[in-house]
């Protein structure tokens, strides 16, 4: 769409729409994946995937971000990357999920279908945590960052563009 094209009809190009899409999806993902390093049960993984995903997709400088934040950034690298998680987090994200959901569900929530969805919660969160493959005791932590790396198969979202952004 033209410049022309947008001065008639008043709407702005699709494509800076689904930029912005993206980007507002990506910064939501983002944050829902922070407060999920300290939620049991919230799918840290999933969102900070989707979040470099939408972020490949529409802003390199939030992908470089992403993807060189202290806390964040090698989490997301090594998954990328095939490396997986430790062991160790793996094993402390298990028993805290299971800790806080299970507590939750016995001494706290009184309703049965509540303590059902907050064991359902914890038993999908064992799952997704099983399926990330463990990365081996040898293998260090990614220390390069190249904000071009998110490679859509890796996340199982093809899509062959990738908008130049910033």
């Amino acid at each position: 769409m033209s410049d022309d094209e947008i001065a008639v009809t008043g709407a702005p190009p699709r494509r800076s729409v689904r930029r912005w899409l993206l980007l507002g999806v990506g910064w939501l993902c983002v944050a829902l994946g922070f407060v999920g390093v300290f939620v049991p049960g919230l799918p840290t993984t999933t969102f900070l995937l989707i979040a470099a995903w939408c972020f490949y997709r529409s802003s390199e400088r939030a992908h470089a971000w992403l993807l060189s934040h202290r806390l964040l950034g090698p989490f997301v690298r090594d998954l990328l990357a095939g490396r997986g998680m430790p062991l160790r987090s793996k094993v402390v994200a298990l028993v805290m999920i299971w800790v806080t959901c299970g507590s939750s569900a016995a001494f706290f929530i009184h309703v049965v279908w509540v303590k059902a969805v907050v064991l359902l919660c914890a038993v999908i969160g064992t799952v997704a945590i099983l399926r990330v493959p463990t990365r081996p005791a040898g293998l260090a932590e990614t220390s390069d960052v190249d904000s071009r790396i998110c490679p859509p198969d890796a996340i199982g979202m093809s899509d062959s563009t990738h908008e130049e952004g910033d």
